[in-house]
């Protein structure tokens, strides 16, 4: 799964540039959706299709609201950070959603749960540190180079 996860936000980080947001959810939820009905109909047994206002009401909800909405916002992110960001970042959507669920009683509690938030979490807080070095070093050496030009600017004079 984390392969994957890492080919669709190089793919997205590649494909989705220059492009409206919309456009590229709306061929990439289409793609998912023929591939997840090709691959269910030969191997789930039992697909039930039901036609009820309520169930049609939750699977708007669910298909609009919370998939559509959450993907163009994530491919808008994509296009606008880093790919290590992302990568770091991404996996958080999974910590809070376990959570929420827990919240609302659909999960259960486990300190697995908790231990995977936190080296999640910990894994974003040495990325930030990590990335804060880099940058650090990089203005510090910038501004050095800066300093020997202006000396010799000066000296030249």
């Amino acid at each position: 799964g984390g392969i994957f996860f890492g080919i669709d936000i190089a793919f997205t980080k590649v494909f989705a540039k220059g492009k409206n947001p919309v456009v590229y959810v709306f061929f990439q939820l289409v793609i998912l959706t023929v591939l997840s009905f090709a691959y269910a109909l030969p191997f789930e047994k039992d697909i039930a299709f039901s036609w009820e206002w309520t169930n049609l009401l939750i699977l708007v909800f669910l298909g609009v609201g919370c998939t559509a909405l959450c993907w163009l916002m994530r491919t808008d992110a994509i296009k606008n950070v880093s790919d290590v960001t992302c990568a770091v970042i991404m996996p958080m959507a999974a910590v809070i959603a376990t959570f929420t669920s827990i919240i609302f009683k659909i999960e259960q509690f486990s300190w697995n749960v908790v231990a995977g938030g936190l080296i999640i979490t910990l894994a974003i807080v040495i990325s930030g540190v990590y990335d804060a070095r880099i940058e650090k070093k990089q203005k510090m050496e910038s501004e050095k180079i800066e300093e020997v030009v202006d000396n010799e600017e000066n000296q030249c004079q």
